[in-house]
């Protein structure tokens, strides 16, 4: 579920800014820029549909990966953005439900901004007590950036698997989740068709880096 590092670009097309409003209240400083809010699983899907089973709320990797995206976004001033240097380090999680404040810092460095995700319990968010969960260098662009070919990897993956998630066995996914279609393999490549469910086609106005795709 939680890999050391990796590489992603998000290149959601909606204007930049305003922020998004579920990245919470933003903070201009000196040479920093944070966004705080208050997150639980009553208020947040994100974490509502993302149990561990017989265990405690998780924000998912794809949750950080959106988070750091919208921030640099909103204070970079444009829709293209590409996280490099991903790191994970430590689950975001909501023990017994209870909420958290959860800030996203921005500061930015010589090749674009440095970016983090951070958490702390309700009414202990001095610096020393949060505890940092992910962090990346976004790079701002002027177009999007391609990262792979996908039609070369469908003319590879031509063998059918099934279309479900292994992580299921340790996950209790919400109905979001539900969104894998099909699924194809090949010899060093896998490919999967994903759509979120109809009920829930609205999220995409919010998050067009949605977390369950």
């Amino acid at each position: 579920i939680w890999q050391d590092a990796g590489m992603v670009a998000g290149t959601a097309n909606a204007p930049a800014a305003p922020a998004r409003p579920w990245l919470g209240a933003r903070t201009d400083r000196e040479g920093e820029v944070e966004f705080l809010g208050s997150w639980s699983p009553a208020t947040h899907w994100q974490l509502a549909e993302h149990r561990v089973v017989g265990g405690d709320c998780v924000l998912p990797g794809t949750g950080h990966l959106e988070l750091m995206t919208a921030a640099v976004q909103a204070v970079a001033d444009t829709p293209c953005v590409t996280l490099q240097r991903v790191e994970f380090l430590s689950p975001l999680v909501f023990p017994r439900d209870a909420e958290r404040q959860v800030a996203v810092l921005v500061r930015r460095v010589r090749e674009g901004f440095e970016v983090s995700v951070h958490s702390a319990p309700v009414g202990e968010n001095e610096l020393h007590q949060r505890t940092t969960h992910a962090r990346a260098v976004g790079v701002a662009t002027t177009q999007g950036v391609d990262l792979v070919d996908i039609a070369a990897w469908r003319r590879e993956a031509t063998a059918v698997a099934p279309a479900n998630s292994d992580q299921g066995r340790h996950v209790a996914f919400g109905p979001r989740w539900q969104c894998i279609q099909a699924v194809h393999t090949g010899p060093a490549v896998a490919v999967g068709d994903l759509q979120l469910p109809a009920p829930f086609v609205a999220d995409l106005a919010a998050h067009a880096l949605h977390p369950a795709l």
